[in-house]
């Protein structure tokens, strides 16, 4: 056989496992896949009717003996299970009845089910969930249990859901999944591209959108399968890489590194310098930083400052400089707080809380000020001012 037509079966071999593998925008790709089910009663945020066959009596589904997924996919590429749970009722009876737990190429999740009476013409009772931004309701538990499966497995790539999304617009949501070591961004409809960082892949985005890197939003895909987004970042002072965004995941802190996962439970706000004495550790073992303190908490959400707080005293120290504005100098004040690791500086900014550690108050100064100055807030590192309450 010739060469070329060895050649053109290899290439379109190839273009066909892209097209079988290829990922598509998150609600589109959700309510397409699910578009089938339209006799029974479920729908989607469009309102398109969705149906779903009904669930054995063990209340349970799971990989074996389910049906092949839109598009031919084997099953072995679906959820590793899902299983309904009733949740204790509280005083009240407020919050959801049931939850739907299950597992999904190692990725545990815990999600609501929240249930309403509506009269339809009858009164009836309905269950919803919501999946990534994408609400789904049955008429029944059963339904429900059957047709989450499959809207998890329309939302995943090569056997992954997407670990983080990158708010574009206000209805866009472009999905990231972890890849080996790295994070890919696939949109057969737009970017196609990997960085082995969360805030390098940013960069690339935003500069192929043309927008400002601040314009956009990262989100976390919660245990409870919602989109949340960081209450901070750690970031080296000295340059914008590696920007690394910390989420509050259920009873944990949670932040990636270099494919790894940086984790700490909640501890009265204790948990957020924890979290940062591991990744400045890790980062100078790699040589990223030359001390654990070149790194700061920058984008402080202020839920993030609310839990910081409780755990920082005031020492009665105060940095500070002077900035002209409208022909007046005002002092522009960085509060210096204590814990039992250190010193911190508070430094406010156009609406943004940034954190500047250290172990004494020279060397704090010394660091807040060359940071001050390379942001072009200070002519010089050494106009840094110390004030102390009297």
């Amino acid at each position: 056989m010739p060469g070329e037509v060895w050649l053109g079966l290899g290439a379109f071999g190839f273009f066909l496992v892209l097209w079988l593998v290829l990922p598509s925008r998150l609600r589109q790709r959700a309510a397409e896949a699910l578009h089938h089910h339209h006799a029974a009663g479920l729908a989607t945020a469009d309102q398109r009717p969705l149906t779903a066959a009904s669930s054995d009596d063990t209340g349970q589904r799971s990989a074996a003996g389910r049906p092949s997924a839109v598009g031919g996919r084997p099953s072995e590429e679906m959820p590793d299970f899902v299983r309904l749970r009733s949740l204790p009722r509280t005083h009240g009876h407020e919050g959801p009845r049931y939850a739907l737990e299950g597992r999904v190429d190692g990725f545990s999740f815990t999600l609501p089910v929240k249930s309403e009476l509506r009269r339809n013409p009858l009164l009836s009772e309905v269950y919803h969930v919501e999946i990534g931004g994408i609400h789904l309701e049955c008429s029944s538990l059963p339904a429900l249990l059957e047709a989450v499966p499959d809207l998890l497995d329309e939302l995943r790539y090569a056997g992954r859901l997407p670990r983080y999304a990158f708010h574009v617009e206000r209805e866009t949501l472009l999905p990231v999944y972890a890849w080996g070591k790295d994070w890919r961004l696939h949109e057969p409809e737009g970017p196609i591209m990997e960085a082995g960082d969360l805030g390098t892949l940013r960069r690339h985005l935003a500069a192929y959108l043309a927008m400002p890197v601040e314009d956009l939003t990262l989100l976390a895909l919660s245990p409870e399968l919602r989109w949340v987004s960081p209450v901070c970042a750690i970031q080296p002072i000295e340059r914008e890489a590696p920007w690394l965004p910390v989420f509050a995941l259920t009873d944990a802190l949670s932040v990636h590194v270099d494919g790894r996962e940086f984790a700490v439970p909640r501890n009265g706000g204790e948990e957020m310098f924890a979290l940062y004495e591991q990744v400045a550790s890790y980062l100078a073992q790699q040589g990223v930083v030359r001390d654990s303190h070149d790194l700061m908490l920058t984008c402080i959400a202020p839920e993030g400052w609310a839990s910081l707080a409780p755990c920082l005293r005031r020492n009665g120290v105060t940095l500070g400089y002077y900035d002209g504005q409208a022909g007046k100098l005002r002092m522009c004040p960085l509060p210096v707080y204590e814990n039992s690791r250190g010193l911190v500086a508070a430094y406010r900014h156009d609406d943004h809380l940034m954190l500047y550690l250290g172990t004494d108050l020279p060397s704090l100064r010394r660091r807040v000020g060359d940071a001050l100055w390379k942001g072009g807030l200070l002519s010089s590192s050494e106009h840094l001012i110390v004030k102390r309450e009297t």
